[in-house]
């Protein structure tokens, strides 16, 4: 499991998410979905500015209000986060 912040890890393959559900199945919240990109396809496009990152915010993620979420993203300042960076770092 990936560290996002004090308040956010990514549990990325099957073997990861059946550890969380299995120790912490109340306290979790699931996103399912694929992405594929080849070996630096994503981070040339974030440095192009064709993505946004954010500052992982636990409150915003887990937000109850899903329905809401992307108008609530879109106003914020674009950044840079850590776990990017330092991903973006080892592959280089």
């Amino acid at each position: 499991m990936d560290v996002v912040s004090s308040q956010l890890s990514v549990a990325i393959g099957a073997d990861a998410v059946a550890r969380v559900m299995a120790e912490r199945p109340g306290d979790a919240r699931y996103f399912l979905g694929v992405v594929a990109w080849s070996r630096g396809t994503l981070a040339e496009e974030i440095d192009k500015g064709q993505w946004q990152t954010h500052p992982p915010d636990a409150a915003l993620v887990l937000n109850d209000d899903t329905a809401t979420l992307w108008n609530r993203l879109a106003p914020l300042p674009r950044s840079r986060n850590a776990l990017y960076d330092r991903q973006h770092e080892r592959k280089r």
